[in-house]
């Protein structure tokens, strides 16, 4: 993560520029710093990592629910935080960029809200290393994938951070539960149309093994994202077998750069190093446009074969 910005000396506002803040609701924002997760304190952020939800409470009866990637298994050592943290206090200290990730620029331009509450020495300075960003990858995929941050889809970021900056220190509380609220409102979102996925506009990631053969269909422009499990030296084939527009991508560690892609098949041998095993990577890419097929499903059948080094 890049280097906290330093907080610049505010000076005392004149009282026309006071009449003003409070005019716009920004002096009680400020008074209403909430001091704990507490359920009736409002706005209120929970982030489940049994449903790769979060929650957004902004007051009572008002409820947004949104799809996120979350850390990966915890003998990975990448599960991300527990507890409640906070969003940042200083609105310059909360749009962050990774300097070895602006080429190619991942996230993208987008916000990177700092969460306060975790600290750990890196290179000799003591940084705060989560935060809640957009997607590293041209979508959003719904499970365990990052380091331990929180990604979202930018449009749902951006309304996060917009209220951030309003309201300092929001809550936001880790919780291994299930989130049955938030899993209900999503399904009420897929049930609402033929094609669930498109309902949501993101689908749940699958997982597969080696040797096996999935079948599906991609309907509603969504993207289809498999996990698989990978050992130093294995190799890796993957291949789709469809009658459309598909095309087929394998996507590295935490799903960062691209390593292979092709309309039918891709091939790929992991290094032979111990840091390289773990999880890649199947994007299912859906096609632009719905084309011939009813609804625009497009069946496919998706098989994967994998090698152990020689």
């Amino acid at each position: 993560m890049a280097a906290d910005r330093q907080s610049r000396p505010r000076q005392r506002p004149a009282r026309a520029e006071f009449a003003r803040w409070l005019a716009c609701g920004l002096v009680v924002s400020t008074l209403l710093v909430p001091t704990s997760g507490a359920p009736g304190v409002f706005p209120r952020i929970v982030i489940s990592r049994a449903s790769y939800t979060l929650r957004l409470e902004q007051s009572p009866g008002r409820v947004r629910v949104f799809p996120v990637g979350l850390g990966r298994s915890p003998r990975e050592e990448r599960e991300g935080p527990t507890g409640t943290l906070f969003t940042g206090t200083d609105p310059e200290d909360r749009e962050f960029y990774d300097p070895a990730r602006r080429e190619p620029a991942y996230l993208g331009g987008l916000p990177f809200l700092r969460l306060d509450g975790v600290t750990r020495r890196q290179a000799g300075r003591i940084v705060r290393p989560y935060g809640i960003h957009g997607p590293v990858t041209p979508t959003l995929i719904w499970g365990p994938v990052s380091a331990g941050c929180v990604r979202m889809r930018p449009s749902e970021l951006r309304e996060l951070f917009r209220l951030a900056r309003r309201r300092p220190r929001i809550p936001v509380v880790f919780t291994d539960a299930p989130d049955a609220e938030a899993e209900r409102r999503l399904a009420a979102a897929g049930n609402s149309t033929d094609c669930p996925e498109s309902g949501i506009g993101v689908r749940r990631m699958g997982r597969l093994g080696p040797g096996a053969a999935h079948h599906d269909r991609s309907c509603g422009g969504v993207d289809h994202w498999y996990a698989i499990t990978l050992q130093s030296g294995d190799l890796v084939s993957a291949e789709l077998d469809h009658d459309g527009s598909l095309r087929l991508e394998l996507y590295g560690l935490r799903a960062i750069s691209t390593l292979a892609n092709g309309t039918r098949r891709v091939l790929h041998r992991v290094p032979r190093l111990a840091r390289y095993r773990g999880e890649r990577y199947l994007r299912v890419v859906a096609p632009a446009s719905p084309g011939s097929h009813p609804r625009g499903a497009v069946p496919y059948s998706l098989r994967v074969a994998v090698l152990g080094a020689p």
